[in-house]
């Protein structure tokens, strides 16, 4: 019999997305989640310690979410310049220095300033820096 599963989203919310934040699983199956970091200000203790999941005629389960964040740095922001020819293709590099002794898992955003060039440009969607390492 299937089982109704859903987590208590207002507790974690302005900071954490737990995806699929509902549902229903079978039994004797594996469920994959994503849980995504998304602070909207710097904190260097973001916790939500047992955050529970109703799980509908069952025990109910937590989670305890942990995170950090900084403040943007934007003496740091790079701007990159492109020319190529016509139906070329041409890439360029940024290396992105780790000064802590933890990994750093970054979602990069890629923007260009004109709505003619949006969908031209793309990157990595997950850029993994080891401690003390670049990438």
């Amino acid at each position: 019999m299937k089982a109704q599963y859903k987590w208590e989203s207002k507790l974690y919310k302005p900071n954490f997305t737990i995806s699929p934040e509902s549902g229903y699983i079978n039994p004797n199956s594996n469920l994959d989640l994503e849980v995504t970091f998304h602070p909207s200000k710097a904190d260097p203790d973001i916790r939500y310690s047992k955050v529970p999941c109703i799980i509908k005629g069952g025990d109910q389960l937590e989670l305890s979410l942990m995170g950090k964040s900084v403040e943007l740095d934007t003496t740091s922001t790079e701007e990159l310049a492109f020319t190529t020819k016509v139906r070329k293709t041409t890439s360029q590099s940024v290396t992105v220095q780790n000064t802590e002794d933890r990994e750093w898992t970054i979602l990069p955003t890629i923007s260009s300033e004109g709505e003619s060039a949006k969908g031209y440009f793309v990157g990595k969607s997950t850029l993994v820096v080891p401690a003390r390492g670049s990438a």
